[in-house]
């Protein structure tokens, strides 16, 4: 049994912008040890750790900004550290999250839980709604260090405390507390997942006119394809940041390019990153005073957005007239022009480190004030996807969230990696699946559905079609030719088939992400995975499927055979997958 043992703990403090002080305080604190004042020169951190619970608060000397306070534990198994499993869940969208790993390092946000093996009972640390300052878990197995890491990303006062929000910690088989832990989200959650609108066009590129967008959107109706909305790109706008000034050919347009939408049947949507101003926008040179600066006053940047070819910078959501304009474009976007879908992008910016009107709330704070404001400034019918915004942060605001931003268009070995990646996002995603939010897709252009598909390619739209609640496609349609369009209808299919099932995942627990999957959508698809870029065989053995997955009956290839056999050995070539019917 893994035991957290209070000596040799310490607290590390991070402060500056740039996180350029640091510090290190040594003490005693654990399972066996209740209470402990960390003191640093700058702020002393008194740590608590009482009934499973781990609380902190944190009090400064002087005025200083604060990135981030950190508690450090030994522990000890008696098991080798090469038999450690420890799972935990993504600190973001992007991120490796959610599958667990044995005898190797993991990190990751709001819960973790580990053991002396995949099989044995272990300990869960995790933080409940809401969060206004994230909990990262980093647990290091062959050192045998659990680091607890609370992101506060603010200025504190001289003498002002803050207390952190407590981590809970508890004992016992990881698939029941996982369990438990979802059901404290999805009650935190008192938004139900929208039943409609699950599948979207986004709008690649430049459209030269209304007219023309409703060329494109005609042509994707006359292909039969069942789009529930389509939406125009941030190309509409003359410049990042200045959302209401359409470039020339939408100029006192836009109410005309969302009825070109709706015309074809689909609800017009919108695709814009709402707190992120370029440079050369108006909205900049107007107001410099409602970006968040840095500690010399300039403002932060951020990568670029878009057709932008330099850094951007990022508006200050704790600033009233920051909020006041996003209402006024949110509402005009709606009312004026009429759109009723949008993707909400690069909205993890919004919390970039640096100096704001308001500096009293943490990042998780800052995500939850936007996301409150986008969706009351929309209303509860509009629906809204979410890109970029951490996972355990505005339960109940989105319809949906992005599982990963970009998949690489084209051939080779760099496109085939990123639709494996994108792949097995959505797979250990799927969990959270009508939870808080609905699991979409990566934006899937439309050149994985033409031609020959690779491997990977098969297995990045079976990945899609099998475990999310959203699908987006993208391209342009005068590229859908008769081939095109029968695999993306096929696609839709099997989506639309698979969507009302929940998903079960039975993992390889020897090594992560690239090993085999075996999952089982509730209503009778049964996928085999090779992540790897390697030829696996998997085994399937009938008493083993009917224990992980629930599994009873034979499984059906799709093509007329039929597996009845107690055991079946299926080979996959690498990054390959396969579809059963059981």
């Amino acid at each position: 049994m893994i035991k957290i043992l209070p000596s040799g703990t310490s607290a590390k403090f991070s402060f500056g912008l740039r996180g350029s002080g640091s510090r290190t305080v040594r003490g005693r604190l654990g399972e066996g040890a209740r209470e402990h004042e960390f003191a640093a020169s700058q702020a002393s951190l008194k740590a608590g750790w009482r009934d499973g619970r781990i609380d902190a608060t944190l009090s400064t000397e002087s005025s200083c900004y604060v990135r981030s306070i950190a508690l450090q534990f030994r522990f000890h198994s008696p098991q080798s550290s090469k038999t450690a499993a420890v799972w935990t869940d993504s600190a973001s969208i992007e991120d490796e999250g959610g599958h667990l790993s044995v005898g190797k390092k993991r990190r990751g946000q709001g819960v973790l839980w580990m053991s002396e093996s995949p099989d044995s009972d272990g300990l869960m640390f995790r933080q409940i709604p809401p969060v206004e300052y994230p909990v990262t878990f980093d647990c290091r197995p062959v050192t045998g260090i659990l680091e607890i890491s609370w992101s506060v990303e603010r200025m504190l006062d001289a003498g002002e405390p803050l207390k952190l929000p407590e981590v809970r910690m508890v004992r016992g088989e990881r698939e029941r507390l996982l369990d438990s832990w979802r059901k404290e989200w999805r009650s935190a959650s008192s938004r139900p997942p929208a039943p409609d609108r699950r599948v979207a066009w986004m709008e690649s590129g430049e459209t030269s006119s209304p007219d023309a967008l409703r060329n494109r959107a005609a042509a994707v109706k006359a292909a039969r394809i069942s789009v529930d909305w389509y939406a125009l790109g941030p190309d509409y706008a003359s410049c990042t940041g200045d959302w209401q000034i359409p470039v020339e050919a939408y100029r006192d347009k836009m109410g005309q390019a969302a009825r070109a939408i709706s015309e074809q049947a689909m609800v017009p949507g919108l695709r814009f990153a709402p707190f992120l101003a370029s440079r050369k926008s108006a909205l900049a040179g107007e107001h410099r005073d409602w970006l968040v600066k840095s500690a010399n006053g300039k403002p932060v940047s951020a990568a670029p957005y878009g057709q932008d070819r330099e850094d951007i910078w990022i508006l200050d959501i704790t600033h009233p007239e920051v909020r006041s304009h996003l209402r006024e474009i949110l509402t005009t976007m709606r009312d004026r022009w009429g759109f009723r879908a949008f993707v909400m992008e690069r909205l993890d910016d919004l919390a970039i480190p640096g100096q704001r009107h308001g500096d009293s709330s943490g990042p998780g704070a800052l995500y939850e004030e936007a996301s409150g404001l986008i969706r009351e400034a929309l209303g509860s019918r509009v629906y809204v996807t979410a890109s970029g915004i951490p996972l355990q942060v505005s339960a109940g605001q989105w319809d949906a969230r992005y599982v990963s931003t970009r998949v690489r268009s084209g051939r080779g070995r760099r496109a085939d990696e990123s639709r494996i990646d994108a792949a097995f996002r959505m797979l250990h995603r799927a969990p959270w699946s009508e939870v808080a939010w609905s699991n979409a897709s990566a934006v899937l252009p439309l050149s994985l559905f033409r031609g020959r598909q690779s491997h990977a390619t098969s297995t990045l739209l079976n990945a899609a079609a099998i475990s999310t609640g959203l699908t987006l496609l993208t391209g342009d349609p005068a590229d859908l030719d008769d081939e095109t369009v029968m695999a993306v209808r096929s696609h839709i299919d099997m989506f639309n088939e698979s969507r009302s099932g929940r998903l079960r995942l039975a993992e390889n627990t020897g090594g992560g992400r690239r090993k085999t999957l075996i999952v089982r959508n509730e209503t009778g698809r049964i996928g085999l995975f090779n992540l790897s870029g390697r030829r696996q065989e998997i085994r399937l053995d009938r008493e083993g499927l009917k224990k992980a997955l629930g599994v009873a009956s034979t499984l059906s290839a799709g093509d007329g055979a039929v597996f009845n056999s107690p055991e079946i050995h299926v080979a996959l070539p690498p990054r390959g997958s396969r579809l059963f019917r059981g």
